[in-house]
């Protein structure tokens, strides 16, 4: 592995060549310093921006799988996923979602299916369906 130094007037660049032909930059100034991946083909795979207020990480790639043999545990102001064609989430054991607020669903329709059991609904209050048509037992 090469390690290449590149001293500037405002920041120190340091690259190491790693396996397949990706680098690794680090790139320091007086506020910041950042570390990329940049894979053979230019693009940068992993970015980390390190200030005195914290780090942000960077993925991209084609596909990214994050695994943990026990738990992974998220843990922010205001968590946001979104999937650009679809979003699956999935469990081989229960899936419990709590708030001490509100939960809203909106989507063109709505589908609940219980493959064994049933379907309860409970409310501390009145229970309101409003539509069109109400059919049951169809």
């Amino acid at each position: 592995m090469n390690a290449l130094c590149e001293v500037t007037e405002d920041k120190l660049t340091q690259t190491l060549e790693l396996v397949g032909d990706q680098r690794l930059v680090v790139q320091n100034n007086a506020e910041s310093s950042l570390l990329r991946i940049i894979g053979r083909d230019g693009k940068v795979s992993l970015a980390i921006h390190v200030t005195e207020h914290g780090h942000a990480v960077r993925l991209e790639s084609s596909a990214i799988q994050i695994e943990a043999q026990g738990e992974l545990s998220l843990n922010a102001e205001h968590v946001s996923i979104h999937g650009r064609k679809s979003l699956s989430l999935s469990s081989d054991g229960n899936v419990s979602l709590d708030t001490p607020g509100d939960i809203h669903s909106d989507a063109r329709s709505h589908k609940i299916t219980a493959r064994l059991g049933n379907v309860d609904i409970k409310a501390n209050d009145d229970v309101t369906i409003d539509g069109e048509r109400i059919r049951m037992n169809c």
